[in-house]
């Protein structure tokens, strides 16, 4: 445990209190994964608390269940049977077998005596004994000078093992002696998901004027990475490029609309405004089959005369990384992954060969300093800004 405290990468530095939290998988064949969570809690860098937690979770979410599930009853009370002979055994007793009966031992007790097991390759069952577990008659042995193992291990053949199961427990000890491969599910795409941007470290990634040549590359970067960003799309290049359309809706991703040919609204005429987002909504629904429910003025030149001429309200940005200006690859980096905070908009242009080039590591390096890559609905609680509104920030 002292180890685990002092390592920075689980527990923040200081003499204040802290929790650390670390997760483990100790197990995993066919759909099962078993997962130990431990919790350790320390004040000034002295541990208070130590607990540990194992978790049984199919993969295709037909269970999650913890250890104390595994067992049955009337298992609990022969495995302790099993466990006094197993000592008595070891210390050279004339009569192995065990005295006391075991009704007389609460199951409470014997469910957090035997707590702590796993299930080995072959089935079987191995319980690892607190260094302080004893009975009236193992205490009589100890008196008599009894050496204890520390730590303690009871290994339960398979065919024994099974009859102590639960209906759960055979079917976990089944696929995990199984050997099987794990399975997992397909994952949903990030964009379609429901994340709690109050609770994770939240940012959208925007892409503005396509789509384009090098928009193939985005999506790929995206989809190899779980990521959900926003497409800002202008109305004149969605028609030579329904197929990317396509694909961002396909795979979860925001699409928004940016103008048919990215003028500045503001010094458009009313009509010619409106004729401007509703073409483009026009295309993007054609190609995607969703019709976009927020726009982007290009410049970000929009002024209430503009936010009239339409039901879309505008998104604006956090971060102007100034892609489209070409700057070096360490300039653009710092600009789109150092500089942004939780609930930032980050703009960018999926049309340069160099943007396309850099967000590979833009999206690593966001998603290194904890960020969770989302749309704008998302990052906005799932919800669209009201209508006639303008909104640069989670």
């Amino acid at each position: 445990m002292a180890d685990l405290l002092a390592d920075p990468a689980f527990t923040a530095p200081g003499d204040g209190p802290s929790l650390t939290v670390t997760c483990e998988i100790v197990a995993a064949a066919g759909t099962v994964l078993v997962e130990a969570l431990r919790v350790v809690t320390a004040d000034a860098g002295q541990p208070t608390s130590d607990s540990t937690t194992v978790y049984y979770a199919d993969t295709s979410g037909a269970f999650v269940t913890t250890s104390d599930t595994l067992i049955s009853d009337d298992g609990l009370r022969t495995l302790l049977r099993l466990v006094v002979q197993s000592l008595k055994v070891r210390a050279g007793a004339l009569q192995p077998d065990m005295v006391q009966s075991v009704d007389e031992f609460p199951l409470d007790q014997l469910r957090a005596l035997f707590a702590h097991f796993s299930f080995a390759p072959d089935g079987s069952l191995v319980v690892h004994l607190p260094t302080d577990f004893s009975t009236p008659e193992l205490d009589r042995l100890a008196a008599a000078g009894t050496d204890r193992p520390d730590p303690f291990f009871v290994t339960v053949p398979t065919s024994v093992a099974t009859g102590l199961l639960t209906e759960p427990g055979t079917q976990v000890q089944s696929v995990l002696a199984s050997g099987a491969p794990l399975t997992l599910p397909a994952a949903p795409w990030r964009g379609t998901e429901n994340v709690d941007c109050a609770l994770f470290a939240c940012v959208a990634v925007t892409f503005d004027d396509g789509p384009g040549y090098h928009t193939t590359d985005v999506l790929d970067a995206l989809d190899a990475r779980r990521a959900a960003a926003t497409f800002f799309l202008q109305g004149v290049n969605v028609g030579r490029h329904t197929d990317e359309v396509a694909r961002m809706q396909a795979e979860g991703h925001e699409i928004g609309n940016h103008t048919w040919n990215h003028p500045d609204l503001t010094k458009l005429t009313d009509p010619e405004i409106a004729d401007q987002l509703a073409r483009t909504s026009q295309a993007i629904q054609d190609a995607s089959g969703r019709r976009p429910s927020t726009f982007r003025p290009p410049y970000g030149a929009v002024d209430p005369r503009v936010l009239a001429q339409t039901d879309l309200p505008a998104i604006l940005w956090t971060i102007d990384t100034n892609d489209w200006q070409l700057p070096d690859d360490e300039t653009l980096l710092d600009r789109a992954v150092e500089q942004p905070k939780p609930g930032a908009i980050i703009l960018l242009h999926d049309v340069h060969e160099n943007t396309a080039r850099m967000t590979p590591a833009i999206l690593d390096g966001l998603l290194g300093r904890g960020y969770t890559l989302v749309t704008v609905q998302q990052l906005l609680g799932g919800r669209v800004p009201a209508a006639h509104t303008t909104t640069s920030h989670g």
